[in-house]
Formats: structure tokens, C-alpha cells, sequence
């Protein structure tokens, strides 16, 4: 249940706050990918001061605000100005919508140009047509580093999914999150991987990151980029999807 909403001041970000009540033991905070923080309390807290909570976590919360948007940076964006833009494959892009009396959508320098009978199914349309390309690379990457680490994929797919880049199950199934579809190829491909190397090692251990490592190089900064793109991902007329 969530009770109450607010802003939290952290220098130059402003980030608004929430509190939601949950059959939980212990108080924990968020960050949220739609960069909200959320407080969560077990239902039977009394007498909230969930502004002390705050307090007490500010410096916290202040560096990893921080290193996120340090992330950000490295791509071109900030915490601020998240959502100014479309990123499509790694690319940057203003998204135009008019009407027309048939469907086409057309990638011209820096913008996205989506002319549709009806605006209500723009995005929707826009979709299918990334759709098309990624199902593509996602199957060509996820292949090769099949072969490349000799294990075998049974089923590759395609999802909508909130909390996760990609999947992978012990029957030898690889799901990959379309949000991914707003990946360069070389972190489209690094999230590949890792999918497919859990394949061989399910867990993070040390053979599972030699593994990574013998096709990766910066694994770490790697991950931190996944993090931004994330981030921008929630904020994305095209990939923030329920």
C-alpha cells in the first residue's frame, strides 16, 4: 500500500519519494529505475519518521545517485535530462508522429520519423519494426557464442520485462528483455554472453567471469553502462512499457 509521496533534495537532483507498507520484517529504500526512491516498511511500523530514515541514508543515496549519472555521462546523458531523447541499437534519436494514410517508419540522421494512419498505434508499430531488426541480432550474437563456448541453446526469446535485461533456464532456454533493444551492439552482445555463459556456469563464480572475461574486456564498467541504460530505458516512450 502506498501512503504518502514526496521530494528528497540531494544537491543538484530532486528526486520524488514514496512509502509503501508491505508484509515485510525490516524497513528498506529503493532507487527505482523510473527514478523515484521507495521506501518500504513492514505494515505494522508505528510512528513512521521515515524523513530520519532518509536522513540517515542521505550520503548513501547521494553516491549512488552519483555514480549512476556518472554512468550516464559516459553515454551522452545525465540524471536530469533523462528522457530528452530516444536511444535506438546505441543510437540517439528525436521520435516524430504524424498521421498518413498508410504506415511507415523511416531512421533519417538523428530522427525517427513514424507516419501512421492511427497516432494512438504509433508506438506500437514503431515497435514491431525494431522488433524485426533486434529478433535478428538477438538470434545471430546468441548463436555465436553458443558455438564459441560449446553449449547448446534449446529456445531463444524475446520478452517485455520490468525487472531484467535476460534469463536463462536450466533446460537451456535464453530470454532476452526487448528492452535490450536500446543496447549498442557490443553491450547487446556482453548481455548476450553472460545469458549464455550461465548456460555452463549458472552462478557468478570465478569460472563464470574467466569465461566473460576471455571475450570482455572492463567487465565492471560494462555492467555500470547496463545500469544507465536501464535507467534510460523507464524513461523511453518506446521501451517503458507496463
Amino acid at each position: 500500500m502506498r501512503i504518502s509521496k514526496n521530494l528528497l533534495k540531494l544537491k543538484e537532483y530532486s528526486i520524488p519519494y514514496f512509502i509503501e507498507l508491505r508484509d515485510v520484517k525490516y524497513a528498506r529504500i529503493e532507487i527505482l529505475p523510473t527514478k523515484k526512491i521507495r521506501l518500504i516498511f513492514p505494515k505494522n511500523y508505528e510512528n513512521i519518521d521515515h524523513k530520519k530514515i532518509l536522513n540517515e541514508h542521505k550520503e548513501w543515496l547521494k553516491k549512488r545517485i552519483q555514480k549512476i549519472d556518472d554512468s550516464l555521462k559516459k553515454i551522452g546523458f545525465s540524471w536530469n535530462k533523462i528522457g530528452e531523447h530516444e536511444i535506438v541499437f546505441g543510437k540517439r534519436y528525436q521520435l516524430k508522429i504524424s498521421h498518413s494514410y498508410y504506415d511507415s517508419v523511416f531512421f533519417e540522421g538523428s530522427i525517427i520519423s513514424v507516419s501512421v494512419r492511427d497516432t494512438n498505434n504509433a508506438i506500437n508499430y514503431l515497435r514491431s519494426i525494431i522488433y524485426a531488426e533486434f529478433s535478428k541480432k538477438v538470434e545471430t550474437f546468441t548463436n555465436f557464442f553458443a558455438k564459441e563456448m560449446n553449449v547448446e541453446v534449446k529456445k531463444i526469446s524475446i520478452k517485455k520485462q520490468k525487472r531484467i535485461w535476460g534469463s536463462c533456464s536450466t533446460k537451456g532456454n535464453i530470454n532476452i528483455n526487448f528492452r535490450a533493444a536500446i543496447l549498442n551492439d557490443e553491450l547487446l552482445m556482453f548481455l548476450i554472453a553472460h545469458e549464455v555463459a550461465h548456460l555452463q556456469y549458472p552462478n557468478h563464480g570465478s569460472e563464470f567471469k574467466q569465461l566473460l572475461s576471455s571475450f570482455f574486456e572492463d567487465i565492471k564498467e560494462k555492467n555500470e553502462l547496463l545500469e544507465a541504460f536501464w535507467f534510460i530505458s523507464h524513461s523511453s516512450k518506446i521501451f517503458s512499457f507496463q
